[in-house]
């Protein structure tokens, strides 16, 4: 069963774990805020927990194995070698506030190629 879980990257190297873990078939969220740098100048991003990131993954499928041995990440956040898992609301209160702060829409969950099932009509 797919569970978040809070996976500790090397110092600088979210982005790129984000990414491998991402190629790899895995759901993560690297949450970013836009900061202003200085007048005139564009917005950067910058993570909301340097060092940190989330991924969805399923113990029983070998994932937080997989998370463990990406180029980039350190561990995955547990105790006495168990991994602990964070609530899906935790997870969904980050993204709405990070998308509030940045002037973005939230995803609440769907990904490009997801099944939808409409069981209602308007009206």
């Amino acid at each position: 069963m797919k569970q978040w879980y809070v996976l500790r990257a090397k110092p600088k190297k979210e982005s790129t774990a984000a990414r491998l873990l991402d190629n790899s078939g895995l759901e993560v969220y690297y949450p970013q805020l836009k900061i202003l740098k200085g007048s005139g100048k564009p917005p950067a991003l910058a993570p909301l927990f340097p060092g940190y990131l989330f991924g969805r993954l399923d113990p029983s499928a070998s994932e937080v194995t997989l998370a463990n041995h990406t180029v980039g990440i350190l561990y995955v956040l547990g105790y006495e070698g168990e991994p602990w898992p964070v609530p899906d609301q935790v997870v969904l209160a980050i993204k709405q506030r990070v998308a509030r702060s940045n002037g973005t829409p939230v995803n609440v969950g769907f990904r490009p190629g997801d099944r939808v099932v409409i069981t209602n009509r308007p009206m």
